[in-house]
């Protein structure tokens, strides 16, 4: 059985499904467009709390994290300035504007990390998705090795060769991957002079302070409180409450 509709019923569902989504992206635009007014009239907490709304409504835009990250750093917020800077560069990796306010604002606050051996500046020379892709290809070059084996003599020299080559090389690319994943899932601790803690407990030893903005990388939570490591190598139980994700959240429709 064939099932028709109308042209007016056709219509009507178009204007149903259309109209309020065009509604809201024009809604969604105006308020952008008044943070972006309240920004320039130096209202930034009036900036703020308008580019907090959008995030909340219409998700998350690398121009739109921008915004908001420069609204936090010049209301004297670093934490939560630089927790939305990382969250635009992971949108938007390429964009020199970000990566500039960014290394602007953590020089200016003196967040420095510590210096990095050997091997890690050497998994630095790729991103994540450069080692993952890497370690791909590598895998189906020598599936095709294997493969074209089977009709063509290879010596056993030149087998063992590419075999323990592309061994190498894919632990290589496994070993940057991980290390670079590890790297792109890092905290920011949002609130000012974090207590570093013995065990997780309010009432324990605190063995230092942590800057806000310093980024920390969880490794397991208990009660109200993370363990964590910092950029410098320092490890802790924190509140759980001075420190956000940089990712984790959900990934939603934006204004760009």
């Amino acid at each position: 059985m064939k099932l028709t509709v109308s042209c007016p019923l056709l219509l009507l569902l178009l204007i149903i499904v259309f109209i309020p989504s065009v509604t809201v992206a024009q809604s969604n635009q105006e308020l952008f467009e008044q943070g972006n007014e309240a920004y320039s009239k130096r209202d930034f907490s009036g900036a703020t709390e308008i580019y907090e709304q959008l995030t909340a409504t219409s998700g998350y835009g690398a121009g739109l994290l921008f915004n908001l990250g420069n609204s936090y750093a010049q209301s004297g917020q670093t934490g939560k300035a630089i927790l939305n800077y990382e969250r635009a560069l992971r949108l938007a990796p390429s964009d020199s504007d970000i990566q500039g306010n960014l290394e602007l604002v953590r020089k200016e606050s003196g967040l420095f990390p510590r210096e990095y051996s050997w091997s890690e500046r050497f998994f630095q020379l790729l991103d994540l998705n450069q080692w993952t892709i890497s370690a791909f290809v590598l895998l189906l070059l020598f599936s095709t090795f294997q493969l074209a084996s089977l009709k063509l003599s290879f010596s056993v020299q030149m087998r063992r060769l590419v075999t323990g080559g592309c061994c190498i090389l894919f632990i290589l690319c496994a070993a940057g991957a991980f290390s670079r994943h590890k790297q792109w899932q890092p905290s920011v601790v949002i609130e000012n002079d974090s207590r570093l803690l013995l065990s997780p407990f309010d009432s324990a030893a605190s063995t230092s302070s942590i800057q806000q903005g310093r980024l920390v990388y969880p490794e397991k939570i208990h009660s109200n409180f993370s363990y964590i490591t910092d950029e410098t190598g320092r490890k802790g139980w924190i509140s759980s409450s001075s420190i956000e994700p940089v990712i984790g959240i959900k990934n939603r429709m934006s204004i760009q």
